[in-house]
């Protein structure tokens, strides 16, 4: 054996030497730290009968999906010397925000955060999700596979991108932008939430810390100094429950070219009532002509979704209806619906298989633009 053989067995057994010390010094401190995971695949077929007004498109889509939100999580806490606690969550996904790889990279499941736990509630700072988010009722995710909220069944048809049909969900919902969250405790069933994005343009694998600048179906995208409030009022009577949510959220527009754009004025709201093994819900957000061009027409933007779910023992039932609406320039409204019914089964505490039948239409003045109805199958895995 040369020398130089006889060197680099020596500096191996180094490395591996201090990796060891290093794990055995540092012991404790990783007893604090949870790893969590989860994984989830899909299987769908759509048959879709008009694709941006046109019946004879061609497109005929099926097969499976790795999904969007399978990820590795780290979470850890600890206590300062005054008795605050101290917990951090940071998310490492398949998509890992480079190239093509980002399908995940601004969602708030993607998170990134620090909270600071005592008698004043919960602070959070990073990317983590906004008080909306975490304030209104929404089984459109709690509901067997998470649909329709993750739109992971959108991976098997093609909706229309050149039409505003209005939002199903409140400005920035799910952006993991980076923000400061507080959570207040709870005082007698009520309770609120505060939250406030410097630039909701900052985040994922974006480094937008300017102005933003362009617009979408000439709606402006990324809004500035974003503050949403919400309170929530839960009461429980004779095994009833009922939870009532309220909010506001403004934020700074803009200027793209010569066309000024409204500022962020949106108010949303939801209902939910818990009986027993069963759940529902009703959600609307109106945002009327928020992030519009000054003195045109367009505006009414609103969604509206009613959900329920029913849990038997290891099987859980779900359907919701999700409307949204959009006046647009020339006062033509634009609507879609869709409908969906699923089902899912739990293999075990942490496998669930799921099966979802879903119907989605879109109509842009009058004309229907986007018919699609279809099946997709899960499965997925918490760890």
């Amino acid at each position: 054996m040369d020398y130089l053989s006889i060197k680099i067995i020596m500096l191996f057994i180094k490395f591996i030497t201090f990796i060891l010390t290093f794990f055995s010094y540092f012991k404790i401190s990783f007893a604090e730290i949870e790893i969590t995971g989860y994984q989830e695949f899909f299987f769908g077929s759509v048959s879709q009968s008009y694709y941006k007004g046109k019946s004879n498109h061609g497109i005929d889509q099926a097969g499976m999906s790795n999904g969007t939100y399978s990820r590795l999580t780290g979470i850890y806490n600890q206590k300062l010397f005054n008795g605050i606690e101290v917990s951090g969550i940071y998310s490492l996904g398949v998509r890992d925000c480079i190239g093509d790889k980002t399908d995940n990279c601004e969602d708030a499941s993607n998170e990134n955060s620090l909270a600071f736990s005592g008698n004043f509630g919960v602070f959070l700072v990073g990317e983590t999700a906004s008080a909306s988010s975490v304030m209104l009722s929404r089984l459109t995710a709690e509901a067997p596979l998470a649909e329709p909220d993750s739109v992971n069944y959108q991976s098997f048809y093609s909706t229309d991108d050149e039409n505003n049909y209005g939002s199903a969900n409140e400005v920035d919902y799910g952006s993991n932008a980076v923000k400061i969250l507080w959570l207040s405790n709870i005082y007698n069933g009520l309770s609120f939430a505060l939250s406030y994005t410097p630039n909701s343009g900052e985040k994922g694998s974006g480094n937008n810390s300017g102005q933003h600048s362009t617009a979408t179906n000439s709606t402006w995208g990324e809004y500035n100094d974003v503050l949403s409030f919400y309170s929530k009022y839960a009461i429980d009577y004779k095994g009833i429950g009922v939870e009532l949510v309220y909010g506001q959220q403004t934020g700074n527009a803009g200027i793209i070219g010569t066309n000024q754009y409204n500022d962020l004025e949106e108010n949303s709201y939801s209902v939910r009532v818990n009986y027993g093994n069963f759940a529902i819900d009703y959600r609307k957000n109106e945002a009327d002509n928020s992030g519009q061009i000054k003195n045109n027409s367009a505006g009414n933007d609103e969604g509206i979704s009613i959900c329920g779910i029913y849990t038997l023992i290891i099987t859980r039932i779900g359907f919701c209806n999700v409307t949204t609406n959009f006046t647009d320039i020339n006062n033509f409204t634009n609507s879609s619906k869709l409908i969906s019914n699923s089902i899912d089964y739990a293999l075990s505490d942490n496998l669930r298989i799921g099966l979802l039948y879903f119907k989605n239409e879109q109509i842009a003045n009058g004309a229907i633009r986007t018919d699609a109805k279809g099946v997709m199958s899960s499965i997925t895995i918490d760890f």
